[in-house]
């Protein structure tokens, strides 16, 4: 019955990320413009709505099951500039409408778009590690 995410707009994660990302403790150690959100579930539903929402703040985004109150702000999206996501979920959980049409709304906007499903549920991928090098080569487009 209660949360640690905002239950009703992803816009404090988003001012919370750009104070972390203007750190005078990170100061010249990010490119503004590389900057790629990874989440899962509530963590990956509000960056799927950054992403979408903001898109001359964030790169791209990496979600894993995204699940929450939000969830209807994910489900019809409305992409803008070209950008990347990465969408990853268990066969056990019900996301593969939600994948399909962001699959479809990145191709449509002309971002790079990679679907993952792995056996499990509403967890990462057991093979999360093995993963990692793919993920990092199709982030950077290298």
């Amino acid at each position: 019955g209660s949360y640690q995410w905002a239950n009703d707009s992803a816009e404090p994660t988003h001012r919370d990320m750009q104070a972390v990302l203007k750190s005078p403790l990170l100061k010249g150690m990010i490119n503004p413009k590389q900057v790629f959100l990874l989440g899962f579930s509530q963590g990956a539903l509000h960056s799927m709505i950054l992403v979408s929402q903001k898109t001359d703040d964030y790169a791209g985004v990496v979600a894993l099951s995204p699940g929450g109150s939000l969830s209807s702000q994910i489900l019809n999206p409305a992409l803008k500039q070209s950008r990347v996501c990465v969408f990853i979920h268990g066969a056990k959980e019900p996301h593969a409408p939600i994948a399909a049409r962001w699959k479809a709304a990145c191709e449509k906007a002309g971002w790079r778009y990679l679907g993952k499903v792995h056996p499990g549920a509403h967890e990462f991928p057991e093979n999360w590690g093995e993963f990692l090098p793919e993920l990092a080569k199709f982030l950077t487009g290298k």
